[in-house]
């Protein structure tokens, strides 16, 4: 298993006048630091702003990985079964992580509540309440995880195929 660089892209959010938003998008070579990739796709927002009457309202560069080699998912794996985490920001911002295809066995006999003794939950919390390597986790308001509102639990979310 390895993760294989598939792709860097800088996307471009447009809104016009009548709040529509549109983008486009420019690929960056996979090999170039990440700080010169940032450096590109700033430098292009001077670049792209005389050249259109909407307001340049976002963008963002996003890096893509592939498994080359992925794993076979489980005969019991099911992604519309969701393990939904709620944290709380220093602001007291709700930030819910929904991880797809939680193992069964997580949860508490006859009931959708996950078991929180969980050493795999208790180091995940562990990790986006504290950071990983001096990196904290953040909320989109950009303030900091600061603790977990348990209980997890398993939730269910079935989409009708069209």
């Amino acid at each position: 298993m390895a993760l294989i660089v598939d792709g860097v892209t800088a996307t471009y959010t447009f809104r016009d006048n009548n709040g529509k938003e549109s983008t486009c998008s420019f690929r960056l070579p996979t090999g170039i630091p990440v700080a010169d990739t940032v450096t590109a796709a700033e430098s292009l927002v001077a670049l792209l702003t005389p050249l259109s009457n909407a307001a340049l309202v976002r963008y963002s560069i996003s890096r893509d990985y592939f498994e080359n080699t992925p794993p076979t998912p489980a005969v019991e794996s099911e992604v519309e079964r969701k393990l939904t985490m709620t944290f709380r920001a220093g602001t007291g911002q709700t930030v819910i992580v929904n991880i797809p295809s939680p193992i069964f066995g997580l949860e508490i006999p006859n009931t959708d509540i996950v078991n929180q003794a969980n050493p795999a939950l208790q180091a995940l919390i562990d990790a986006v309440v504290n950071g990983i390597g001096g990196v904290q986790f953040v909320s989109n308001a950009e303030s900091n995880i600061v603790a977990y509102e348990g209980p997890s639990y398993i939730k269910h979310v079935y989409r009708r195929r069209k």
